[in-house]
């Protein structure tokens, strides 16, 4: 799966998920793609930031950091204690 950042030629800007960029121009090309915002098929995408993967072996949104405050440090305490007497 692959999500973009749409725009029609209004500029009104959405986001959408799509099974690989074939998929996405196949529908563009059938114009089976309208703006979520105005329901123009004048849709293309958007420029965005990509997305960088994780290291090799390294499951994405696992790298651990220290609290950067003691609300965060009480969270991590809270989430600690729920993890260790939850079924």
């Amino acid at each position: 799966m692959i999500k973009y950042t749409l725009k029609c030629g209004d500029d009104h800007r959405f986001d959408s998920w799509f099974q690989d960029s074939a998929a996405f121009d196949r529908l563009a090309g059938s114009g089976h793609l309208t703006c979520a915002v105005c329901g123009s098929s004048n849709v293309e995408k958007a420029v965005m930031a990509p997305r960088l993967g994780a290291s090799e072996g390294e499951e994405p949104g696992t790298e651990l950091t220290a609290p950067q405050s003691p609300a965060e440090a009480a969270l991590k305490l809270l989430k600690a204690k729920i993890e260790a007497e939850s079924d």
